[in-house]
């Protein structure tokens, strides 16, 4: 069995809070618009959110050459600062580690984090790397099934995963869209890092199976487009329904195929 073993979290030094979000659309937006998007920030329910840099300096970005130039630096370091934390939670020693997967999808780099993860860590120059992008919010659980395959078997070893977002850089303030504004709104900077390991060692649950599901006719309804002012969000009106419907069926089949129910 594969055993994912404690959780470690890092996030940036810079957070804002509801109300100075309410204040920044009061600075940029008529009263109109203002008042919608201040209901917005209440409808929310999210009251902080974690940045790489201040506010000012977000809202002073033009290009998409310093938006990305933002995100690569700071996915470098929220990187290595939770992969260091993951491997020390648990004291596995770098060159323990068998294989490092990458996980982002809000900017570009190339060579990936894992690749720079190898030298800032002192990882096995041999570790397999393996970097996941363009799977947004379920790029993480995917991550998890995909480490779990890899351990799978008789060998042993230890994977490393990393997950970073960075999302704050492609603000939108320019004519947003409403969808703009909601991803301005929900989606903050953070970083996980968990280490997967087989043999079990008892320190955390097993992971018994996994499986990716895409739904029907579902490509339009959420997703991201990049443009000259950086990624903006792609969020279907029709996305909550889709989900309603499709959700339980998908989870019960799921389940049955483990042997296993809801109850």
């Amino acid at each position: 069995m594969v055993e994912l073993l404690p959780v470690a979290t890092a996030l940036p030094p810079h957070c804002i809070e509801a109300d100075e979000a309410k204040h920044q659309v009061d600075a940029y937006f008529g009263p109109s618009a203002a008042r919608r998007y201040r209901q917005m920030v209440d409808g929310s329910r999210v009251r902080k959110r974690y940045t790489v840099a201040p506010v000012p300096d977000l809202l002073n970005l033009r290009t998409l050459q310093e938006r990305n130039e933002m995100y690569a630096e700071h996915t470098r370091n929220l990187g290595e600062t939770v992969a260091r934390r993951a491997l020390s939670a648990v004291a596995t020693a770098p060159d323990l580690v068998t294989a490092v997967l990458s996980v982002s999808c809000t900017g570009y780099m190339m060579p990936s984090l894992d690749a720079h993860l190898v030298g800032r860590l002192g990882l096995p120059a041999t570790v397999r790397r393996i970097p996941l992008t363009e799977l947004g919010c379920s790029a993480g659980v995917s991550a998890v099934g995909l480490a779990a395959d890899l351990l799978a078997g008789p060998s042993a070893g230890h994977v490393l995963l990393v997950s970073v977002e960075v999302s704050s850089p492609s603000i939108q303030v320019a004519e947003p869209s409403m969808t703009d504004m909601i991803a301005n709104l929900l989606f903050g900077d953070g970083a996980v890092g968990v280490v997967l390991t087989n043999p079990t060692t008892g320190a955390g649950p097993l992971v018994v199976a996994s499986q990716s599901v895409l739904l029907p006719d579902s490509l339009d309804h959420l997703g991201m487009r990049m443009t000259d002012a950086g990624f903006r969000i792609v969020l279907s009106n029709r996305l909550p329904r889709l989900i309603q419907q499709s959700l339980r069926p998908t989870l019960e089949r799921f389940l049955n195929d483990q042997g296993a129910s809801r109850t």
